[in-house]
């Protein structure tokens, strides 16, 4: 299963497995388009889905470096102010 961390600052405030979210991101977001198409629903092109959290929320904090790092993708970096 694919690990997905959190870091602040370089230090791990959160970590956990992609099948966290209801089993798999894929899962989720397959649950999520057959939920909604039961109503008529869908999604529209260039919309942003969010399949869900690996961790629990952590607070975020001003003047903070944030990296999230998953295996096989660039990790991802901002910087709060």
């Amino acid at each position: 299963d694919t690990g997905i961390t959190l870091d602040r600052d370089g230090e791990p405030v959160g970590a956990g497995p992609g099948s966290a979210v209801l089993g798999g991101p894929l899962l989720s977001l397959h649950w999520l388009a057959t939920t909604i198409g039961a109503y008529g629903d869908g999604f529209a092109a260039g919309e942003v889905v969010l399949a869900g959290a690996v961790a629990a929320a952590v607070p975020l904090t001003p003047d903070a470096t944030w990296s999230a790092h998953a295996p096989g993708f660039p990790p991802v970096t901002l910087t709060t102010i």
